[in-house]
């Protein structure tokens, strides 16, 4: 039974949980009988087993605190009626104004502003608003009719802190580098799903990468299980598709994996290429040597700073897709699933070619930011503006030919995001609906950042684990004094300390709540998501208590070794050579005989 005590030691109104227990995930819910009000809030849950068998009772509570904030300030400046008006309102404390004003005071009460639609010449003395973003503030820029090369941005001061110029982008055809790799060890040969095997799916993932590529892209190929293997040089793809095809078709698991060797194998092959030059890592990103790890991290930095861009792709059902994320955007790539790998097409193929007002869908490009994560979009748009993403700003969004849709930047320590699809009418058209409007409330809360970075003081404590330590952290105009605590400085008005509980329950500093919990391992069970594959890569397997048996079985069959023994028929082949020679002489010595 799962009971939800209290939320602030009062009956709970309100809960929506979900518990996954084993391979089943359960949503449970109780209704709602009064408004959360801002601060902190306390939450405890409780699960009592109804069998009364309960192996782990230090895991049958669990203590969680949230903080409300009051709704941030946002600047709406917008020239015409907009429907985007009542979604900021019920998030935001939004002001609407029909120009930016001109004072950085007026500004600094803001969060974020958001321009929708306006020219050039509605936005001329930025100056304020420059200064505002700078300093951390956030800029929000809706395109339109009337924007961006519809509303001479070219060369205005408005464009300079956006993180899009105006103009045409072209795709230089054949310009690019592309270095496949594929992980072939031995944990890629069990099944993935359906008795398909990993390595088969990787494979099958490589050729469809190849397939969308433009043929005047240069591709190379390299496989890796301990060691790395150069499948295909670097050499036009229409000169050498369908042999680099044949080869990957051929490739066969084995072996054990070392992850750091095939982003070498990649780099060295890249070394002295001319052109933008990328790699597409298809593996399953898994392996037992954390130095295996960092080393990898480190080789896609130093691919990085030489101008490398880093694309994983993860396989298999345990795939370590939290890693290749990380290893994605530390090599200015991102990471992609097995089953969205189509991404690709956007930035190595050949887009489809729209005519002006044809309608079009939006592709997300980059699923590892803030904006984008788990974020699902199903718009039907009809018009784009004319820009080119900034070498240093991220492209999150494109349409399904290509086409910038949302791009985003840093601007001194300020955010900036640019929006440059809309709608027939001049609107937003199906992003108002309430399915996408999640993508516009994002951008928003990307660009106000922190809610409480304007606050004189805040306290903000992660929950955390008995016996273990965790981060507090204070803004305030003087340092701060909590017995117990050593704080130390670590920016402006701000300061830091560890914190640790014996004990689990919800516990506070200075005004401040966070929950303590149990340790981790009582709180994951069963077996490790990696057990099974880590034991049969290494040739095991796993077995049930009862199959005692099976077991002995297993181990007399894998302890049989075939044994070569060289054995020498030396001294036999020298007798009969020597039987052979004494026959001859004797026939030959009875032969002469016989004719005498």
């Amino acid at each position: 039974k799962l009971e939800f005590k209290e939320i602030d030691r009062r009956d709970i109104f309100f809960l929506a949980v979900i518990c996954i227990l084993a391979a089943s995930v359960f949503i449970f819910a109780q209704p709602l009988n009064e408004t959360i009000t801002s601060g902190y809030h306390n939450i405890t849950a409780k699960i009592t087993p109804l069998s009364g068998n309960d192996y782990f009772k230090e895991n049958n509570e669990f203590y969680k605190t949230t903080h409300v904030v009051p709704k941030p300030k946002v600047l709406f400046v917008t020239k015409m009626p907009s429907s985007l008006k009542s979604i900021l309102d019920e998030l935001y404390e939004t002001t609407q104004a029909s120009s930016i004003p001109a004072s950085k005071g007026e500004l600094e009460k803001y969060y974020a502003v958001i321009l929708n639609d306006l020219s050039a010449s509605d936005v001329r003395d930025i100056g304020a608003l420059q200064d505002f973003v700078i300093e951390g503030g956030g800029l929000f820029v809706i395109g339109g009719y009337n924007s961006f090369d519809n509303g001479q941005y070219k060369g205005s001061a408005i464009e300079t802190l956006l993180p899009v110029t105006v103009g045409v982008g072209k795709k230089d055809r054949g310009n690019s580098n592309v270095v496949i790799v594929i992980d072939i060890s031995g944990s890629t040969g069990f099944e993935y799903g359906q008795a398909e095997r990993a390595v088969d799916v990787e494979k099958a993932l490589a050729i469809s990468v190849i397939d969308d590529m433009n043929e005047g892209n240069r591709v190379g190929v390299v496989a890796f299980n301990s060691q790395a293997y150069k499948v295909a040089d670097i050499e036009p793809l229409f000169v050498q598709k369908a042999e680099v095809k044949d080869k990957i078709s051929k490739l066969v698991d084995s072996g054990y994996t070392v992850l750091n060797v095939g982003l070498r194998g990649a780099f060295e092959l890249l070394q002295g290429k001319t052109g933008s030059k990328n790699v597409v890592w298809i593996t399953d990103g898994v392996t037992l040597d954390p130095i295996d790890l960092q080393q990898t991290a480190s080789i896609a930095q130093a691919m990085h700073e030489y101008g490398i861009k880093l694309f994983t792709i993860g396989v298999g059902r345990n795939a370590n897709e939290e890693y290749l994320s990380d290893i994605g955007k530390i090599g200015d790539g991102f990471y992609v699933k097995a089953t969205d790998s189509h991404r690709l097409k956007i930035l190595f193929g050949e887009p489809r070619q729209k005519k002006a007002g044809s309608a079009f869908d939006l592709f997300i490009l980059n699923s590892n930011h803030f904006i984008t994560e788990d974020l699902e979009l199903d718009a039907v748009l009809y018009g784009y503006n004319q820009i080119i993403p900034r070498q240093s700003a991220q492209l999150l969004i494109t349409t399904d030919s290509g086409v910038p849709a949302v791009t985003v930047w840093r601007h001194g320590i300020g955010r900036v995001a640019a929006l440059t699809v809309f709608s027939s009418g001049n609107n937003l058209g199906e992003l108002l609906e309430e399915r996408n409007s999640r993508v516009l409330t994002r951008i928003v809360n990307w660009a106000i950042g922190d809610p409480e970075r304007k606050n004189p003081f805040f306290v903000r404590v992660d929950d955390a684990r008995v016996n273990e330590s965790s981060r507090v952290f204070v803004k305030a105009g003087a340092f701060p004094i909590v017995s117990g605590l050593v704080f130390s400085k670590i920016d402006k008005d701000t300061y830091a300390a560890n914190l640790k509980n014996d004990r689990v329950g919800i516990f506070g500093v200075l005004h401040a709540s966070y929950g303590v919990n149990y340790h981790q391992e009582y709180e994951t069970l069963g077996f490790n998501a990696q057990f099974k594959s880590t034991v049969r890569s290494t040739g095991g397997k796993v077995f049930k208590p009862s199959e005692v048996e099976d077991i002995i079985e297993h181990i007399k069959n894998v302890s049989k070794r075939s044994v070569i023994e060289q054995v020498s028929f030396r001294f036999e082949f020298l007798l009969a050579a020597l039987a052979i020679l004494l026959v001859e002489m004797i026939v030959r010595r009875i032969r002469d005989n016989w004719s005498r």
